[in-house]
């Protein structure tokens, strides 16, 4: 029997992707116990009946959506952007890997919406100053890659239930970029490894929030 399992899903405009998103979830081989939908702005737009609504404030941030979500019920969480679409066997390959390591957090494997031959990314590699980069991005999708890495993605993540009570939860002041290296390395610092799990698989429409490049982004 698998812990409590949340997933969280942060959505800004709703719409086809978070549909797609919650019809993959209702198709897990390893069904969540509860899915959150963060609506990140206020917006208040329809949800199946069997999944809880969160309403952030207008302009909250991912951070602070995300914290909202993350938090509401205890246990094993995951965090989901609304424009990835999870395997069936998405949370289920997870759940085996946190069987097999333990404690820490849990990177899949993201994959191009556009092109699922491509790898979109395996979480971040981290340079000597801080910047970090799209870990495996434009390989090809069975592309062997380490066991861990340096950051996890906030697009797609796992959190095993000791990590965000110890550890705290996304510093809402970063709003929507950077906030998921910082808690990477606040995790960390405390020891606890960020896994990769290639098995678990998901699609990523990259930049379908912000764009994929632009000035914000830069900034």
């Amino acid at each position: 029997m698998h812990p409590i399992l949340s997933v969280v899903v942060i959505t800004r405009k709703g719409g086809p992707w978070l549909d797609r998103c919650l019809a993959a979830l209702a198709d897990q081989t390893a069904p969540p116990d509860h899915v959150v939908v963060v609506a990140n702005g206020g917006e208040d737009f329809g949800l199946p009946g069997d999944v809880e609504r969160v309403l952030a404030p207008v302009d909250a941030g991912f951070a602070a959506a995300a914290n909202l979500g993350l938090f509401r019920h205890p246990g094993t969480q995951v965090l989901l952007n609304d424009d990835t679409e999870p395997a069936a066997d998405f949370l289920a390959e997870l759940l085996a890997a946190v069987a097999i390591h333990g404690e820490g957090v849990y990177q899949p494997r993201i994959l191009f919406a556009d092109d699922a031959g491509r790898i979109e990314n395996t979480g971040h590699a981290l340079f000597p100053d801080g910047f970090n980069l799209a870990r495996a991005r434009g390989q090809a999708a069975g592309s062997p890659t380490g066991e861990t890495t340096g950051a996890f993605s906030g697009a797609a993540v796992l959190f095993t239930p000791t990590i965000l009570p110890a550890v705290g939860g996304f510093d809402e002041d970063l709003h929507s970029f950077g906030e998921d290296l910082d808690l990477s390395l606040r995790s960390l610092r405390r020891g606890h490894s960020i896994h990769h799990v290639p098995t678990a698989t998901t699609l990523h429409e990259l930049g379908a929030t912000w764009g994929r490049t632009g000035t914000r982004k830069v900034f």
